[in-house]
């Protein structure tokens, strides 16, 4: 029902000026020499495979560990070899099954890091790379061999690549997919997809890969809010389609790579080498390689996970709600047809039982948050929005929840989403509602949890059919200010200084004024180079020092790069559209009754900003009637959190009863 090219994680405001930080962090390139502890069980020696991933970024993790002859102690490295750094030798490293781990320090920023985990069996380790007071969820397996490599592959079963010209700046825009489909990266059941581009410093981006009716496949690459959708030729040696980004639809023909046909490759270096390998040539393939020579055609190798049929409560049922397209679709010169939304009517129950009263229902209206979101809010294993759904249902409230635009059953929006056709959509949610005999067309409330209170409140305030709001963490600030709150916050937890913290806050509305003036790719490139410019000195300041003048200008020339790409990420329409928006103006507006609700923990809507915001502008509406409230430990998903990083999502229990309490007090006391 919402944006399916609208996506602001909290991890991607750290990469404003701060991405190359983080990442030197997290992902060291200086080695140290400090040897690891007693070795606790000797069947953890070996090679251990991981991967990296937050939203915006996926990258392979090696971690080696070996035993010293003499002195009988573990050493160990790490590294990444999607990233041109050196392996870290390991210290403290711990192998028991409870307490298996290790340590290192980044040598340029002194950060001490860690791994810490616990030893599922034999072969795997599931625990959290931890970096101050950020946490990242990694499971590692053991692997007999690392496979050798090249460049151009990085250990992909299968890479499509070629060049866009004029493009972000660049004289060529070259364009990487690698598609991993076998140990140890991946299975051939559950691909792995990303995208790389190296010239704008683009590596290791999710990619989503979804089918076309007209059996083309589609790209999907959030990051850069783009898509590529291309068919095979009859030799499946080529994928013939088109690359759409800003509106331009360019044709892009991209050619197969493979790496057994390459004669230069690298292999990952070894435990007792702690410098990258340069390359060497190899005449023998390892085992470990995927034979591509025997193996299946690629198109039989791109493989999407099949969706599991949807299981319904007893009280639930599948609904399909019409909606007319847009007016600016009419414009394009496209049809004006009906597209179609795909949702879920969940009934009033009581322990469980289907409710078999005839009385007419009150009704509530699901909005989500930050998109593309499906109907049920899944999450590893937690459906939050089913989850709250079948809580409303035992206060007797029937719910209403949909897939947003593009995800399950919804149609794909036409063109770009627009906050007039996610008022359009809603709309037609709120006719179905007033339409349906079970529900009270006199008691329809609606729940918008993040951006989805946005479209909640204003909705609600011209239209006097919706009767209470219950939002939950809804910002009060523009999308500007909200990035630069989200930053400033997780800068604190990290426990950056002052200074530095001014010096970010400075380049991030840089780049958001560089993405909001419509400039060409070539202007924007220029424009980036003047920030970084005009704030180098400051910029020093925050970084490592260099070793060489080289050094230090190759940082500045990835500086650049990653800002080049945060400006192109923000330069979408609907992007654009979220920095200038002003959510409190809605508010001035709100009549009914409604439940603001935070958690102490959310790092997306910082709860103390975006309340006083939204509690200065209500001030001076004497009709409102608003209760706040926040919930400690919870984050924006409302579950128990530690740290509320978006990395802990996946790894927590569902929604917590404290939010289920103070809805169900609020609702009996007005209704």
């Amino acid at each position: 029902m919402k944006r399916t090219d609208s996506v602001f994680p909290t991890c991607a405001v750290l990469r404003i000026l701060f991405s190359l930080w983080i990442t030197l962090s997290m992902l060291p390139r200086s080695s140290c020499t400090v040897f690891g502890q007693a070795i606790g069980a000797d069947s953890s020696i070996g090679n251990w495979v991981g991967w990296l991933e937050s939203p915006q970024e996926h990258l392979r993790w090696i971690v080696r560990l070996s035993k010293d002859p003499k002195s009988e102690r573990v050493l160990g490295t790490v590294m990444t070899p999607d990233r041109p750094q050196e392996s870290i030798a390991l210290n403290n490293i711990r192998t028991k099954s409870e307490d298996w781990g290790f340590e290192w320090v980044n040598a340029s920023t002194n950060q001490q890091l860690k791994f810490t985990g616990k030893l599922e069996n034999s072969d795997q380790v599931t625990g959290l790379l931890i970096a101050g007071s950020q946490t990242l969820v990694i499971k590692l397996r053991k692997v007999a061999e690392i496979p050798i490599e090249s460049s151009s592959t990085l250990g992909a079963d299968t890479v499509w690549t070629d060049n866009l010209p004029s493009i972000a700046g660049k004289d060529k825009f070259d364009m990487r997919f690698r598609i991993y489909t076998s140990p140890p990266y991946a299975e051939e059941k559950k691909p792995k997809i990303l995208f790389d581009s190296i010239s704008t410093g683009l590596i290791g981006k999710p990619v989503e890969l979804v089918s076309d009716p007209d059996s083309s496949l589609v790209f999907k690459i959030p990051a850069i809010q783009s898509e590529y959708r291309a068919s095979f030729d009859p030799n499946n040696e080529i994928l013939l389609g088109t690359f759409s980004r800003n509106g331009s639809v360019i044709p892009l023909k991209l050619t197969k790579v493979e790496a057994i046909k390459e004669s230069t490759s690298t292999r990952p270096d070894s435990p007792t080498n702690t410098k990258q390998s340069t390359g060497e040539t190899s005449t023998t393939k390892s085992a470990s390689i995927p034979q591509t020579e025997n193996a299946e055609d690629a198109s039989v190798k791109i493989k999407m996970a099949e969706q599991p049929a949807r299981i319904y409560a007893s009280n639930e049922k599948s609904i399909t709600i019409p909606v007319g397209q847009s007016s600016s679709a009419s414009m394009r010169g496209t049809n004006d047809a009906v597209s179609r939304l795909g949702g879920t009517l969940t009934l009033p129950s009581i322990e469980g039982n289907s409710s078999t009263n005839s009385t007419k229902v009150p009704v509530i209206i699901f909005v989500s948050t930050y998109g593309p979101q499906d109907r049920d809010g899944l999450m590893g294993t937690n459906a939050h929005y089913r989850d709250l759904a079948q809580s409303l249902a035992k206060m007797g409230y029937a719910s209403i929840r949909m897939d947003d635009r593009g995800m399950g059953s919804s149609d794909e929006p036409v063109g770009a989403y627009t906050p007039l056709d996610a008022d359009k959509d809603l709309r037609a949610v709120l006719q179905f509602a007033l339409s349906t005999p079970e529900l009270d067309a006199n008691r329809i409330g609606i729940l918008g949890h993040g951006e989805g209170a946005n479209f909640a409140t204003a909705i609600a305030a011209i239209d006097t059919r919706i009767r209470f709001l219950i939002l939950l963490a809804p910002p009060g600030l523009n999308g500007s200010e909200l990035l630069l709150s989200q930053s400033a916050r997780i800068a604190n937890l990290q426990r950056i200084s002052e200074r530095d913290q001014l010096t970010m806050q400075k380049v991030q509305r840089g780049v958001h004024k560089i993405a909001m003036a419509n400039l060409s790719a070539d202007s924007q490139s220029d424009e980036v180079r003047r920030l970084v410019t005009s704030l180098w000195n400051d910029i020093q300041k925050t970084l490592p020092t260099p070793k060489s003048e080289s050094e230090l200008q190759g940082t500045r020339r990835g500086i650049e790069q990653q800002l080049l790409a945060d400006v192109m990420e923000l330069q979408q329409p609907v992007s654009q559209q979220f920095l200038k928006t002003d959510p409190a103006k809605n508010w001035m507006l709100l009549r009914c009754p409604t439940l603001a609700v935070w958690g102490a923990n959310d790092l997306e809507v910082i709860p103390d900003d975006n309340r006083k915001a939204l509690q200065a502008t209500t001030a001076r509406n004497s009709k409102s009637s608003i209760q706040w409230l926040e919930l400690p430990g919870l984050n924006h998903w409302f579950q128990k959190a530690t740290t509320g990083s978006t990395e802990e999502y996946e790894t927590l229990g569902g929604i917590d009863p404290s939010l289920i309490e103070p809805i169900k007090n609020w609702l009996e006391e007005r209704f």
